[in-house]
């Protein structure tokens, strides 16, 4: 496609790491993703922990992260669908860009 995304990452918490910028990028059943945030998900670790549980892997210390596995995990039909039920799983104060081969959210 011809969809881009990118981030610059201002660090007030977590990591500076190669392995922890941004976007992140995934292939799900409705194709290659890449996904960027800026804020802060207060209820980070819950999630996660909870993800963790049902057997979520991590490769990085990104809250964004935790986005992924939820859309991935999402039963919703579209990828717009998946996006809006993820976030709703999100207490914070956020924002997100999701692009997708032919679509930006």
């Amino acid at each position: 496609g011809e969809i881009a995304i990118g981030h610059n990452r201002y660090s007030t918490a977590g990591n500076s790491s190669l392995n922890d910028a941004q976007p992140i990028a995934a292939t799900s059943v409705l194709g290659d993703i890449a996904l960027a945030h800026n804020g802060n998900l207060v209820n980070k670790e819950e999630v996660r922990s909870r993800l963790i549980q049902d057997g979520a892997i991590f490769q990085t210390n990104m809250d964004t992260e935790n986005v992924v596995h939820l859309i991935a995990r999402s039963k919703q039909e579209s990828l717009k669908d998946r996006f809006i039920e993820s976030l709703k799983e999100c207490i914070g104060a956020y924002c997100f860009v999701l692009a997708s081969k032919d679509k930006l959210y």
